[in-house]
């Protein structure tokens, strides 16, 4: 278990984002291939939100899919790999993430979609490397998402 993180050139809290302790206030934010970790994304994405200043952005990516969830994905019998993993990987949807935007004041300035397998979801088929950005009507398995608080 760390006690400290260091990196000269960013910041870095060891804090709880479903219930942080901090109170400071950041421009700007990313959360890479994080929260679909997360079980309790919701609040994770809402305490991010309030740690933000007016205007402030946030990167987020994880996996995705349109129009399913899957609550961990490692446990779907056609999964590549992950079954004994010790943590959950969610596969967020369009559904999710309207929730975290009527939660917050978040808007969404950019999407990308990137394709990363040859299956259905995320770890299913084979590894497309690299991985290939595509459309929110094709065959897509992460999100690269720019959100920025608005109207506070």
């Amino acid at each position: 278990y760390w006690t400290s993180y260091f990196n000269r050139h960013y910041k870095i809290y060891n804090d709880d984002i479903t219930n942080p302790k901090t109170t400071e206030k950041f421009q700007f934010a990313t959360c890479i291939s994080v929260l679909e970790h997360i079980p309790a994304h919701r609040s994770a994405v809402i305490n991010i939100h309030n740690l933000l200043d007016k205007d402030g952005y946030l990167i987020l990516t994880f996996p995705y899919n349109e129009n399913v969830y899957d609550e961990n994905i490692y446990m779907h019998p056609n999964a590549g790999y992950g079954q004994t993993a010790n943590f959950i990987t969610q596969v967020y949807s369009r559904d999710e993430i309207d929730c975290w935007l009527a939660s917050t004041s978040f808007q969404i300035i950019d999407q990308e979609y990137y394709k990363v397998f040859t299956g259905e979801m995320w770890t299913i088929g084979g590894r497309v490397t690299p991985c290939e950005q595509t459309s929110k009507s094709e065959l897509h398995h992460l999100t690269c998402i720019l959100l920025q608080k608005k109207g506070e």
